[in-house]
């Protein structure tokens, strides 16, 4: 929306509307996320190179982007109240692969149908009337669709010196400009030409449609997964042993959707300082507790330590890999004896279950 309204400001003489919507809508994507303040990037690297070639400066425009800038002071709050260990997360800190590792989570799946975009523009390009990029898209909407692209870069700099924590999400604004560009190279390559725009629109679409049936077609052929809706047969099996949950949100998402029955048999076991240490977080065993006060939740939140003591046998159900899940590790690390019963899904992080027999239990 700030885009669309960043460039009909740029275009039209009656704007003060457009200008409005401009810097309400950057207000609202930064009061989101913290790093959402990257975006305002592109809009100042494409408003300098609008002046430049101007030879004035937009006041107007530059006083739309500052205002939402104002949003970041509602951060420091929040900022003041994070932890030493939160900031200094080793699941989420930055490395020398973060940037490679972000444009292949970005581009990767778009690998074969850009390469057949490109075979399309290859075949529809015409030498003879091929107009000039800008004549396609102006020098400043370029400049910001190049900004785009660095929004990552600069979100892994800012992960670095000073939050230590980025996501692959937290750059996924690049997808923006990496748009922008495929699409105007496009029509720079093959003259405007309108057939080999239509093709490409029906080829892209194509490609995520067939992509989408074929995923539909995959998940009814095959069984669903249970760990995603918590119709896992804890009825049937060991009725009389309680089931702890080792991932926060495989717990939630099965005491949301589980029968009552199983709900009341549901475990997640907490110790804020084995979580901290083990992750670098204490998002679930101490948010839960928050979260407890406000929203039903039928499971029993459970310590640790006292939960082994009072449980000598258990059924264990979680990811059989996740970063944030501290328990398998440390009932591992304590000499628990687990019993692999099996694993469950198609998906990524697959999810496994056992037979725990408590330390020290005989």
């Amino acid at each position: 929306v700030a885009l669309v309204a960043w460039q009909r400001a740029n275009d039209l003489e009656r704007r003060a509307g457009w200008l409005v919507l401009l810097a309400v809508s950057l207000t609202a994507a930064l009061l989101t996320h913290c790093y959402a303040m990257l975006v305002l990037v592109p809009f100042g690297i494409g408003a300098l190179v609008r002046d430049y070639y101007r030879r004035k400066v937009d006041w107007r425009l530059w006083l739309c982007l500052l205002i939402p800038s104002l949003a970041i002071f509602s951060y420091l709050p929040l900022l003041a109240n994070v932890k030493p260990y939160a900031v200094d997360n080793p699941v989420f800190r930055p490395d020398f692969y973060s940037l490679p590792r972000f444009y292949d989570f970005l581009l990767s799946p778009a690998l074969w149908p850009l390469l057949a975009a490109a075979i399309v523009v290859a075949f529809a390009s015409d030498h003879t009337r091929r107009p000039q990029w800008r004549e396609v898209l102006p020098a400043h909407e370029l400049a910001a669709a190049f900004g785009f692209l660095l929004v990552p870069v600069l979100a892994i700099l800012l992960a670095v010196f000073i939050s230590h924590i980025f996501m692959l999400r937290y750059g996924l604004s690049a997808v923006i400009g990496i748009a922008i560009l495929v699409s105007s190279g496009s029509a720079a390559f093959t003259g405007r030409s309108k057939s080999a725009g239509a093709a490409l629109v029906l080829l892209l679409a194509g490609w995520f449609a067939g992509n989408t049936a074929v995923w539909v077609a995959r998940q009814m052929a095959s069984p669903q997964d249970d760990s995603l809706l918590g119709k896992v047969p804890f009825e049937q099996l060991h009725p009389e042993l309680p089931v702890v949950i080792a991932s926060g949100l495989l717990f939630l998402e099965m005491d949301h959707y589980t029968v009552p029955a199983v709900a009341t048999r549901l475990n997640y076991l907490m110790d804020q300082e084995i979580a901290r240490k083990k992750t670098g977080s204490d998002v679930f065993d101490k948010g839960f507790l928050i979260a407890r006060r406000w929203f039903p939740i039928r499971g029993n939140l459970q310590d640790y330590h006292s939960f082994l003591a009072a449980h000598p046998k258990f059924l264990l159900y979680g990811y059989s890999s996740f970063d944030l899940d501290w328990l398998i590790p440390k009932l591992i690390e304590d000499g628990a004896k687990m019993t692999y019963l099996g694993t469950q899904g198609p998906l990524k992080q697959q999810t496994v279950l056992y037979e725990v027999q408590s330390p020290g239990a005989n």
